[in-house]
């Protein structure tokens, strides 16, 4: 069992590219399979479509507090929110393929806490990326023990995925792949709202607080952990 991860921030093209994917899938995948979508209080909002709820269970919930560049503490609340042990934390610009999913199914019937997969970047010209230090498949207990995503970085963008890459590293969390496991990456070029683009992109104001987070947490990642401000810092509501 397999739950996917997204913060959306109104992203209607990107989501029907998902949803088309979606029915593509085998039913041996889709029976095992979960999805959580956090509205990071999007406009449009999300809408999922009723043939796509009848085809998988899709859990969707909404930020009500309108915070710009909040996808880490979306995040945080899809995780807390997720009904497997098991979660896979996409961007909806990375969309997971069917044979992809079937390549995670197997790959986490083998896998014990401790241990992740990091997914690579696949363009939709074939070229890959591994770089990427946000798309994981990672258990919760280990998301839990690293702090999750840090939100003294929501507000302005960047640098929030960063930090919890280190926080992985710290904590020694073992890191496999990329090889064999991507996602299909999309950019503006190809599908209009792949990316956000009616928000602020600077990411100097975050730049800054990583360098002084990391002088601290680098030296005992554990301890930091216990003082990180609390996750989850705003109102929110499941979507019917």
């Amino acid at each position: 069992m397999l739950t996917y991860v997204m913060a959306v921030y109104g992203q209607p093209l990107m989501l029907a590219k998902w949803w088309e994917t979606l029915t593509t899938y085998d039913y041996d995948v889709l029976e095992r399979l979960h999805l959580v979508i956090v509205d990071d209080h999007g406009d449009p909002p999300v809408v999922i479509p009723e043939s796509i709820k009848h085809l998988v269970d899709i859990r969707l919930y909404r930020v009500e507090d309108n915070i710009p560049w909040n996808q880490m503490g979306a995040r945080n609340l899809g995780v807390q929110e997720a009904p497997t042990d098991w979660v896979v934390l996409l961007d909806p610009d990375m969309v997971v393929e069917p044979e992809g999913a079937k390549r995670l199914m197997n790959q986490v019937a083998k896998m014990s806490p401790g241990a992740l997969v990091k997914l690579m970047l696949r363009y939709t010209d074939d070229s890959y990326d591994p770089t990427s230090p946000n798309v994981y498949m990672i258990h919760k207990e280990d998301f839990n023990r690293v702090g999750g995503y840090d939100e003294d970085y929501a507000g302005h963008k960047g640098w929030s995925d960063v930090q919890f890459m280190h926080a992985l590293r710290g904590f020694k969390i073992r890191f496999l792949g990329p090889r064999g496991f991507w996602v299909r990456y999309y950019r503006p070029r190809d599908i209009a709202d792949a990316t956000v683009n009616t928000l602020d992109r600077e990411v100097q104001h975050n730049r800054a607080i990583h360098i002084r987070k990391m002088a601290i947490a680098k030296r005992n990642w554990a301890k930091w952990v216990t003082t990180k401000g609390r996750n989850i810092r705003f109102k929110w509501s499941r979507v019917p």
